[in-house]
């Protein structure tokens, strides 16, 4: 990670986004203080990591139906008479 000023960056942009492009985070200061950061952007073809957390509580939230995933399944294929 490399830092600039403000000014540098304002004057050397081009070539700051050139190296964020290639993987290195570049940071940009104001009076010695991290004020912004410019990243790489993962490929379009590469997956987000999952927020694993954040999953596990959204299904946990999802009330209940009653009944087990096998309970369901044998109510939705069983053949009336």
């Amino acid at each position: 990670m490399s830092e600039y000023c403000v000014a540098e960056a304002k004057t050397h942009l081009p070539r700051l986004i050139d190296r964020a492009i290639e993987g290195e985070a570049v940071v940009i200061t104001h009076h010695g203080k991290p004020v912004a950061q410019l990243l790489p952007t993962p490929p379009a073809h590469q997956a987000a990591p999952y927020d694993y957390e954040r999953l596990q509580r959204l299904v946990e939230s999802w009330p209940s139906i009653g009944m087990t995933s096998v309970e369901l399944l044998d109510l939705v294929y069983e053949v009336p008479e």
